[in-house]
């Protein structure tokens, strides 16, 4: 299985240049679930004849940068997402890139506290099951804040939803980096299961 995964963007101090990156534990991650993925750079003008040549069979939002930090990219993915969306492709988003599904859908973030450089509980609510995951984001997802076009399904102990899905399309998203987990992430997984 192959996806187009979205890069973060970094600004170079020592000279102005600005870059795409990727974390390369993304790609040993996915490949460990049958997924191999192919980075695009963050050029709106390239992106569909790439998505035309390459024919993904869905589409990773990686996560780094917070919204609207760079157009460049929000208009790339944005594209990604309208690729996915006609042809009816899975989507998954990742901590920013969640967040990104949730802007797009007519949804919103907040500032959020607690949430960077940690470990804490999240819970599945339909399940009844819970699991310790990280944390480095900025900005959280409320139940007031999501958009209506999606479904809460995992929450943190301050009601804040770390993961979603699209009522009728194979969308998901995730507050968390189940990439930079040591053991393999049983709950994102189950999650993965539904989309793909």
């Amino acid at each position: 299985m192959l996806f187009i995964i979205s890069q973060r963007m970094c600004q170079n101090t020592e000279y102005p240049e600005l870059r795409d990156a990727l974390d390369v534990r993304y790609s040993s991650y996915f490949a460990s679930l049958g997924i191999n993925i192919l980075p695009i750079s963050n050029n709106p003008n390239t992106t569909k004849q790439i998505l035309d040549k390459v024919k993904p069979e869905g589409i990773i939002l990686s996560g780094g940068n917070d919204l609207n930090e760079f157009a460049v990219r929000e208009h790339t993915e944005d594209k990604l997402i309208e690729f996915c969306i006609k042809k009816n492709k899975p989507i998954i988003g990742i901590c920013r890139g969640a967040q990104k599904l949730n802007q797009y859908f007519g949804g919103s973030a907040n500032k959020i506290q607690g949430h960077v450089g940690t470990l804490h509980e999240i819970w599945d609510h339909r399940e009844r099951l819970s699991a310790s995951v990280n944390s480095f984001h900025n900005y959280g997802i409320c139940k007031h804040t999501l958009s209506a076009e999606l479904l809460p399904i995992c929450y943190s102990n301050d009601g804040s939803i770390e993961a979603f899905r699209h009522i009728d399309m194979p969308i998901l998203g995730v507050m968390w980096h189940p990439e930079r987990m040591n053991d393999a992430c049983v709950v994102f997984e189950n999650l993965m299961k539904e989309v793909l």
